[in-house]
């Protein structure tokens, strides 16, 4: 019988992917997203799609329990650490007392089964020049690594209770594209080095900004581990 799951935040730049290596391998798919961040386009028609915010705790489960899920992964949610910096409680609000919402739901409508999409942050500066496991001591340095972590636990909790199956991603930062330019990194006003290098080659930027110079490299730099989108996805 085809499995069906349910992605919250499918319309960003890593859901979307996830969406179409989904379809692709035969599952049905359903996306909840508000679309604050991500791109309506990047899901298609071959996914059900439903613009809701997932932090809806009564919309939510009103769509869960007209829809039959086996899983869910967890996309939705604030991501860029600048602004978790400047403005936590927008990521404390959304990241952890979202999260808590989106659980308490799936504990209520029966389903077991969560991937969460976290952050190799967690690990903060344990990671910097060495290798990381799971048994790296975490050591998140900022808001939005301290709420990716909250929701980690909350979600061990959960699973302790209810007697869930889960499985965490800590990745590290996420490039590329569909080979076939189909889809891609798509915000408007990215933070991601990639896409700000590309508007500066094509002129829509004036100059390049890159930050840092006293890192412990040949030019003073940062350098940052990278995963292929696809590969995660």
């Amino acid at each position: 019988m085809t499995k069906t799951i349910l992605v919250t935040g499918g319309t960003s730049y890593i859901g979307s992917h996830t969406v179409k290596a989904l379809l692709n391998a035969g599952y049905k798919v359903h996306v909840l997203d508000n679309i604050s961040t991500g791109n309506r386009a990047a899901v298609g028609s071959r996914a059900s799609f439903k613009e809701l915010d997932v932090y809806d705790a009564s919309a939510l489960k009103a769509y869960l329990e007209e829809n039959q899920i086996d899983a869910v992964l967890h996309y939705a949610g604030e991501i860029v650490v600048s602004e978790s910096i400047e403005n936590p409680s927008k990521y404390f609000t959304a990241n952890v007392a979202g999260m808590d919402q989106v659980l308490k739901v799936l504990s209520e409508v029966g389903i077991q089964k969560i991937m969460f999409s976290s952050t190799v942050s967690l690990y903060g500066n344990n990671c910097i020049d060495k290798p990381v496991t799971e048994d790296t001591l975490l050591d998140p340095v900022n808001p939005y690594a301290e709420t990716k972590l909250m929701g980690e636990r909350m979600i061990y909790w959960m699973a302790n209770r209810y007697d869930w199956k889960y499985v965490i991603f800590r990745y590290f930062n996420v490039a590329g594209a569909e080979m076939d330019a189909s889809n891609g990194l798509r915000v408007k006003n990215p933070t991601h080095i990639i896409p700000n290098i590309n508007k500066t080659a094509l002129g829509q930027h004036d100059s390049l900004k890159i930050f840092g110079d006293d890192y412990d490299t040949r030019d003073g730099s940062c350098i940052r581990d990278y995963i292929y989108v696809l590969d995660l996805a």
